[in-house]
């Protein structure tokens, strides 16, 4: 059986490989940095799935602003923020499932888009469960 803290690294790996691999990294030194940094952090791990807890409660004042803000304003980061504070909020399931919505939405901005379609998010949310799962793999289980 996978601990909660392998299967957090495990998503938080996919989650930053996919941002990665959708050239969207840029984006995380702009608005995003601190947040983006812990999540490196879990990733690497030097912290665990209590962390996440205080992540959300920490960073929840600049996700309010990066949605009524951010979104209206049509700023790349904003969506990007959101993906990664969306990752911090339970349950553990829903992660990939939330966090594609808001990589999704980021990848429509870039392309000066104002909103996504539901196959744009699909594709997004089916590539983060496959990364999820390759992830899995490395850590040794089926």
């Amino acid at each position: 059986m996978l601990t909660d803290d392998r299967v957090l690294r495990a998503q938080c790996r996919a989650l930053l490989g996919a941002i990665s691999d959708y050239q969207l990294e840029h984006l995380g030194k702009r608005g995003t940095g601190d947040l983006l940094h812990q999540l490196h952090a879990i990733r690497e791990n030097q912290s665990c799935s209590v962390d996440l807890e205080n992540l959300r409660k920490r960073f929840a004042n600049e996700g309010g602003a990066g949605f009524s803000v951010g979104l209206r304003h049509g700023a790349s980061n904003a969506p990007l923020f959101l993906s990664l504070l969306t990752f911090t909020a339970p349950p553990p399931d829903q992660r990939p499932f939330e966090s594609s919505r808001w990589i999704a939405l980021t990848r429509a901005f870039v392309r000066d888009e104002s909103k996504i379609t539901l196959q744009d998010h699909l594709d997004v949310f089916e590539y983060l469960e496959r990364k999820f799962k390759e992830e899995i793999r490395k850590e040794g289980f089926p």
